[in-house]
């Protein structure tokens, strides 16, 4: 082969390549480019894989991704939104979604095609907790719903062959637990009890939040549906129950009154207790059952939250918080941003859960479907949560955190009741003055709200 020839090769070849080049760039040029709003790092991996996903069976569409750090997510949200800033898709935290909706900073979804077919498949506390004057604004993200952790080991031990039905059982079982000095890895079990962070997170108001709705037994056991506190003599029973625990019963540690949130619970996954209060069911998968976090993986199950009213319920009643997805009402791409939304919180192109079963078996995330917990795949992810009888059972008892925190004045008073319910805990009040000081607290904001 002559120069000549290979040079008329090679041109040949830098032509084809030029060719094809151009043809890619048209191509993408042609795409649909929407946007993804979304905060990191949550689940960052698992939603970056989705959306790959989807751009295959989506071929015409792009989707370009805005990742906000979470502390910044609302503000940098509402600056933009009031700017009139151009959004497609914007993954959503349940205590904002009110105000977005009235504001009228997202599209209500009632008449996006196929909507009817969630409607019939979420359950209805996560339908409540994505919905804001009657109308469905998302799909979900992910669920999560709340339950407790036991060692049925030390249970077996102590003689007990289930787990505590009520609060008053829960309570006997821990003082035979600690009076009989059962071991556990080599310890002593002196605090049988244990539970999230005490100290002034939100996770001390989640407790108590639990406790309230169990001595109820009842919805709307904090605020009635025009955000009048409704709590009264439940209110001081589940915060006396707790005090009594750490010092009355001492089954409950108070050191919990000062700990960080993620402390409390390598505490109990290091093998420090039989009880905890309470576990979102992602920590199952996540903390409790993972050889390489956690000491008591594999021994931990799942159980039935304890009612304190077993004429009400059965059940403790659990609460259900529903990170979503929204249409901005911004949107220039409508029809691609349904298409969007529909794969990453409902149905992919085939008709398949695709990314609500792949949060749950690649992250330990829950799920707001009901017909998933008769799949095979999802059965066997769940199954390391302790049993999933457990949890579709206890999503029968379930209510839309909407019904505490769906008001527009709820953050604020929120931050003041955990600092009122440490207080009680930690002696420098008492029980009823700080019930109180969160009664007032809360017509207080309520009233300047309305002004």
């Amino acid at each position: 082969m002559n120069f000549k020839t290979k040079k008329l090769i090679y041109l040949s070849l830098v032509l084809l390549l030029v060719f094809v080049f151009s043809l890619l760039v048209l191509a993408e040029e042609d795409k649909v480019k929407i946007s993804l709003t979304i905060w990191t790092p949550s689940l960052m991996t698992t939603v970056m894989d989705g959306i790959k996903e989807f751009e295959k069976q989506y071929p015409n569409i792009k989707v370009n991704v805005n990742d906000i750090p979470s502390k910044q997510y609302a503000d940098f949200l509402i600056t933009k939104l009031v700017a009139g800033a151009e959004f497609d898709v914007i993954q959503m935290k349940d205590e904002i979604l009110p105000s977005f909706a009235q504001a009228g900073w997202i599209l209500p979804l009632d008449d996006f095609p196929g909507i009817e077919q969630y409607r019939e498949d979420l359950s209805q506390a996560s339908i409540g907790q994505m919905t804001w004057d009657g109308k469905l604004y998302g799909l979900p993200f992910y669920q999560t719903i709340g339950a407790y952790a036991y060692i049925p080991e030390i249970l077996n031990k102590a003689g007990y062959d289930h787990p505590p039905k009520n609060y008053d059982e829960l309570v006997e079982m821990a003082i035979k637990i600690k009076e009989k000095q059962i071991e556990y890895k080599g310890k002593a079990i002196k605090y049988p009890i244990g539970t999230l962070t005490l100290s002034q997170y939100q996770d001390i108001f989640n407790i108590w939040v639990t406790l309230v709705y169990a001595f109820k037994g009842e919805h709307n056991a904090i605020f009635d549906k025009e955000g009048t506190p409704v709590w009264g003599e439940y209110g001081r029973q589940a915060l006396q129950w707790l005090y009594d625990a750490i010092y009355k019963y001492e089954v409950i540690n108070k050191v919990n009154l000062a700990l960080e949130p993620q402390a409390a619970m390598e505490n109990y996954a290091a093998g420090q207790g039989v009880f905890f209060l309470y576990s979102g069911d992602w920590m199952f998968g996540y903390l409790f059952n993972k050889p390489e976090l956690s000491k008591i993986a594999g021994e931990v199950k799942a159980g039935l939250l304890p009612t304190g009213n077993p004429d009400k319920s059965e059940v403790g009643l659990t609460s259900v918080v529903c990170r979503s997805y929204v249409i901005a009402a911004t949107s220039k791409h409508k029809e691609e941003a349904w298409k969007l939304l529909q794969f990453m919180g409902g149905k992919d192109k085939f008709g398949e859960y695709n990314q609500p079963k792949r949060i749950l078996i690649e992250d330990g995330d829950g799920f707001a479907y009901q017909s998933l917990y008769d799949d095979p795949e999802m059965k066997e992810a769940l199954a390391v949560r302790g049993s999933i009888e457990v949890w579709a059972e206890q999503n029968k008892y379930s209510y839309p955190y909407m019904e505490i925190t769906g008001f527009n004045w709820f953050s604020d008073w929120m931050r003041y009741a955990n600092a009122q319910l440490n207080g009680a805990l930690v002696k420098e009040i008492e029980i009823d003055e700080a019930l109180n000081n969160m009664e007032k607290k809360a017509k207080t904001l309520a009233a300047e709200m309305k002004e």
